[in-house]
């Protein structure tokens, strides 16, 4: 009977032990394994961590120094250089596990970064904003708010321009951006790797239309720089998604085509300059800026609301996201129709400016008629932009650096900042709201009053020689020599003359009267709104990041919820939080099955 007891334990717990195994096996992440996730983040990161990670898992970044080494270790490996930044992305060969490459490396000497997978902002837009029966919040209201129709009585821009739009791409064809855009040689899709930056998310010919749509077409909306050219630059695809790799390209790609102005309306919570993944943005940024004379614009991000029943973490207070924080991009948070900073815009001593980034209407690419409306700090930084531009065309000489100059003393003094102190900042607006007017207004110049005099002093010295004339006598002659002096004659004449020149005072003050008229005057008509708010459901929702998770956002809308991060499929982006509980289950299931075999062979 005992041995029976102990066969019918054993049967039992042999049961259950398989149980635990399929299930393990079935909810475990396949590619990479919850293991080999663990091991990347201990590699990169030195410690565990509890955000959510977002890498690809068949690329790493290294340097081209360390292309020997990595060569010997995985002769198969395909290298792509990054130019002009010095880095190489390396695909691994079918099998290679990407977690025991980064320790191969690590023992090697070789310094390896992940390739960090970014994601637009996901805070989609809110049902009312796609219709057009909303008269209350239909109006452009975000353009009188920076008097803008003040400034286009001075410049409209200037068409030889260029303003880089880094997104999910363009719709070519859109009737308020075809005749905008760039030549086709400016053009190019990092994700496809091609010359045709079509956009397939709708949020890259959002962003362009704010900037810098055709404008006084009576057509759809007006933009902020009339003028100015896009250049589209497509890095993220049509889920939002995109590789830090990709977006280096992007920026290289766009300096080197002549663009003024990048706008990256994406930026990944909890990242920080220099953290690992972030070395190919860091070298392209410091090429566009350092090099080129590029002015760079982004989004501070729109997680200042987040929970963790909302987005899986609570946002850390005086927190923007990559690359906004870098302090050779200049950082944009957006405001409300009040002046107040958007409760959902991220804020931090790294922000430069808000601008208007709620019920902002821009052109979208459900078809070449249509638009649409939203909200987010990816609104904000496109106004920016095309304020950047305007800036330029009334001042060409200007640097980068001194357009973040104007657009930062020149910004409305709200949200309690000093209207006499032209430095005046504070964590939540930066240096204010931003201004389109003021940075384009230039001194009057005016005539004074001149006087000049002139003092002339001359000095003349005459010297007469006179020959001494001699009479010789005959003998017994008296001789009689007249004498001529040799007299220096000297005559000194003095000069002054005085100028005096009057030219009165002139100032030309023009009389402006502000007017501000909707483009177009009448109700805009939508195509089916549909399609698109499927494709924006379908983004990836806000997701916790670490220095090792980049999820870039896009944000074309707030709001109150957020879902969050999706759960992870075979390949690609790889979402990982360490320490699962059925790992505990595991665990101890192990230990006991082992205590009782232990009891049992006694």
């Amino acid at each position: 009977m005992r041995y029976k007891i102990k066969i019918w334990l054993a049967v039992y717990l042999v049961f259950v032990f398989s149980i635990f195994l399929g299930y393990g096996f079935l909810v475990a992440p396949k590619s990479p394994s919850q293991a080999e996730a663990r091991v990347v983040e201990k590699v990169i990161l030195g410690q565990n961590t509890a955000h959510w990670l977002s890498y690809d898992d068949q690329t790493i970044i290294i340097k081209n120094s360390a292309v020997p080494k990595v060569k010997s270790l995985v002769k198969e490996a395909v290298f792509q250089p990054i130019d002009k930044i010095g880095y190489q992305i390396v695909k691994l060969p079918p099998g290679k596990v990407l977690g025991q490459f980064f320790e191969e490396l690590k023992k090697a000497g070789v310094a390896a970064e992940p390739n960090l997978k970014f994601s637009l902002l996901a805070n989609n837009p809110n049902d009312p904003l796609f219709t057009t029966n909303d008269a209350d919040t239909s109006k452009q209201w975000n353009l009188p708010k920076i008097s803008a129709p003040l400034a286009w009585d001075i410049t409209t821009g200037d068409a030889s321009l260029k303003t880089a739009v880094l997104d999910t791409g363009v719709r070519l064809t859109q009737e308020d951006l075809a005749s905008k855009l760039t030549a086709a040689a400016d053009w190019y899709d990092f994700v496809n790797l091609d010359a045709n930056p079509t956009d397939d998310h709708g949020h890259g010919t959002w962003v362009s239309g704010i900037a810098a749509a055709a404008t006084n077409n009576s057509k759809g909306v007006a933009g902020v720089d009339w003028l100015s050219k896009i250049m589209p630059v497509k890095v993220l695809d049509a889920t939002g998604s995109g590789s830090s790799t990709d977006i280096a390209n992007g920026i290289i790609w766009a300096a080197d085509h002549g663009a003024n102005a990048i706008n990256m309306s994406f930026g990944a919570y909890g990242v920080n300059p220099g953290d690992p993944g972030t070395g190919p943005m860091e070298a392209a940024i410091a090429y566009a800026h350092d090099t080129k004379g590029v002015a760079l614009f982004a989004a501070s991000g729109n997680e200042a609301t987040c929970t963790v029943g909302s987005c899986g973490f609570n946002y850390t207070p005086n927190t923007v996201d990559y690359p906004a924080n870098n302090p050779k991009v200049f950082a944009v948070g957006a405001s409300n129709v009040s002046d107040v900073r958007s409760s959902f815009s991220n804020y931090s001593p790294a922000l430069d400016l808000i601008a208007p980034g709620e019920y902002i209407w821009g052109s979208y690419f459900a078809s070449d008629t249509a638009y649409a409306q939203g909200a987010g700090t990816s609104a904000a930084s496109p106004e920016v932009a095309g304020a950047a531009t305007l800036i330029l065309a009334n001042e060409p000489s200007l640097t980068n650096e001194q357009i973040y100059t104007k657009l930062r003393e020149k910004a409305d003094k709200v949200c309690g900042l000093s209207e006499i102190d032209p430095d005046a900042h504070n964590n939540q607006c930066g240096w204010g709201r931003l201004n389109l007017l003021a940075p384009l207004e230039v001194p009057t110049p005016t005539l004074t009053e001149t006087a000049t005099l002139t003092a002339t002093a001359t000095q003349t010295l005459t010297i007469t020689l006179t020959p001494t004339i001699t009479n010789t006598p005959r003998q017994g002659e008296i001789t009689n020599t007249p004498s001529q002096t040799l007299t220096p004659s000297s005559t000194s004449t003095s000069t002054k003359t005085s100028t005096v020149t009057n030219t009165s005072t002139v100032t030309n003050t023009p009389t402006v009267t502000e007017t501000f008229t909707p483009i177009p005057t009448g109700e805009i008509t939508f195509p089916p709104i549909t399609p698109m708010i499927t494709a924006l459901q379908n983004s990836p929702t806000q997701t916790a990041t670490t220095s090792l998770t980049s999820t870039y956002t896009a944000q074309p809308a707030n709001t109150a919820t957020q879902s969050p991060a999706p759960a992870p499929s075979a390949g690609g982006t790889v979402f990982v939080r360490t320490g699962t509980w059925w790992e505990g289950i595991w665990e101890w299931l192990v230990g006991m099955v082992i205590g009782i075999f232990k009891v049992l062979a006694r």
